[in-house]
C-alpha cells in the first residue's frame, strides 16, 4: 500500500471535497481519500500495482482542479 498527498487548489466548499472523493474512489486500487479543505490537501492511499500517482493526479485535474507540483 501506497501514500501519497497532493496539493490541491481550487477547492472552495463541500462540493469540491464530494467531486474529488467520488472520482478518486472509482479508480481500481484506491482504498481511502481524505480531502482536507482547510489545508487543501488530498491524501490517499492506493495499490500502486493498479493505479498510478500521475492517474490519481490526472483524475484531480479533471474534476476542475489545479494539482500543485
Amino acid at each position: 500500500m501506497e501514500h501519497i498527498q497532493f496539493q490541491v487548489e481550487g477547492m472552495s466548499c463541500g462540493h469540491c471535497v464530494n467531486a474529488i472523493e467520488t472520482a478518486l474512489s472509482k479508480e481500481v486500487g484506491v482504498q481511502s481519500v481524505q480531502v482536507n479543505l482547510d489545508a487543501g490537501t488530498v491524501m490517499i492511499d492506493y495499490n500502486a500495482d493498479q493505479v498510478s500517482e500521475s492517474t490519481l493526479s490526472l483524475t484531480i485535474e479533471n474534476q476542475g482542479f489545479d494539482v500543485v507540483e
